[in-house]
């Protein structure tokens, strides 16, 4: 299988080292708005990778970079601010498609705290559900960590480890570390933003609601990594801060 990599951030950066020598990967194509950093990548992993120079934001010109690296799979890595653009270039192109952000929400724009947005995460791309059925191929959207991996993570416990499951929480954090700065995260900050200050969604009664950001704590219990049966320390987090939406 050829494969089209758009984006080679730091999300980008950990896919081209992953893939390597994966019996199923035939061809892949780095593609980034800098060329530099494309070859940044592909010599740091050292597999002969191809690189590109790309617009994520010019479906044509996406288009154009998938026929001509004769990709079968486009994998997009970059910000989801690009994703209508990516998503549509690869349904145009007749190849699949997975992404690990779906496309974004629009809060309504006069109550934006109280008064659900008629888009949702998702909305966009699940509207053209029906043109990927009919062209055959497989989009596969919103696998990332949560959604995605978690998702997983989720189906498998319920049908290997557990006889039953009443509810499934996920808690999302990380202590990452880079040298020399204060402040580090595992995608772009751009996005940890956007989460972080989106209008949060909540299912209660039934039917979905919005909320203010950091507007509702919810206490939940850390557990110790040495011994997990021992209570670590008690903190308040926000619907928000893990971006439950």
């Amino acid at each position: 299988m050829n494969v089209l990599l758009v984006g080679t951030g730091t999300v980008g950066e950990a896919i081209a080292h992953l893939v390597k020598g994966r019996k199923w990967l035939g061809k892949l194509t780095l593609a980034d708005y800098s060329l530099k950093r494309a070859r940044h990548v592909a010599d740091a992993v050292g597999a002969g990778y191809e690189v590109a120079q790309v617009d994520a934001g010019n479906a044509p010109q996406l288009k154009e970079l998938i026929a001509a690296s004769k990709a079968d799979l486009v994998l997009n890595a970059v910000d989801p601010r690009f994703v209508p653009a990516v998503f549509d270039a690869a349904l145009e192109a007749g190849v699949h498609y997975i992404d690990m952000a779906t496309s974004l929400s629009i809060p309504d724009a006069k109550s934006p705290y109280k008064t659900l947005g008629k888009t949702l995460l998702g909305d966009y791309q699940e509207s053209k559900r029906h043109e990927w059925e009919a062209r055959g191929r497989l989009a596969l959207v919103g696998m990332g960590m949560d959604p995605g991996l978690s998702n997983i993570f989720a189906a498998y416990a319920k049908k290997w480890t557990f006889d039953e499951v009443s509810a499934i929480h996920v808690r999302d954090g990380g202590d990452l570390r880079i040298e020399g700065y204060p402040f580090a995260t595992v995608f772009s900050l751009w996005t940890v933003i956007e989460e972080c200050l989106n209008p949060p969604l909540v299912w209660r009664n039934g039917a979905m609601e919005v909320r203010a950001p950091f507007s509702e704590p919810e206490d939940f219990v850390f557990r110790s990594e040495e011994h997990t049966s021992e209570l670590q320390s008690q903190s308040t987090i926000s619907y928000a801060v893990f971006c439950l939406k």
